[in-house]
């Protein structure tokens, strides 16, 4: 297994596969699930397909417990949310809704961007 070396959240780089808003509605979450003591540090990455994907490793085993992709298709951009052994547990055409779903609950929502 390769070793993962935390880094604060504000030390990782954006790349060019996420938006801006994007990233930062991902570095949101990850700063929220920081907080609650479930995630440790964050990645980013991609598919085999070289589709963008965030990763969220878990503060016990250092395993990616979430990845959350950007996939395009001929109907437009979907985000796709995984858990550690690739079931999806959420999909949705907007990113913010994708987190509150996977992420939030209650009056803690991320504001969509108009």
């Amino acid at each position: 297994m390769a070793e993962v070396i935390a880094f604060p959240a504000d030390t990782i780089e954006k790349d060019g596969s996420w938006e801006a808003e994007e990233y930062s509605a991902l570095m949101q979450a990850f700063r929220e699930l920081s907080r609650r003591g479930v995630a440790e540090c964050a990645d980013i990455g991609a598919t085999d397909e070289g589709d963008p994907q965030f990763y969220l490793f878990s503060t016990h085993d250092w395993e990616a417990f979430q990845t959350i992709s950007k996939v395009t298709d001929e109907t437009g951009t979907i985000y796709l949310c995984e858990d550690r052994r690739g079931m999806l547990i959420a999909k949705h055409r907007e990113i913010c809704a994708l987190l509150n779903t996977v992420v939030w609950s209650g009056e803690d929502r991320i504001k969509a961007r108009a």
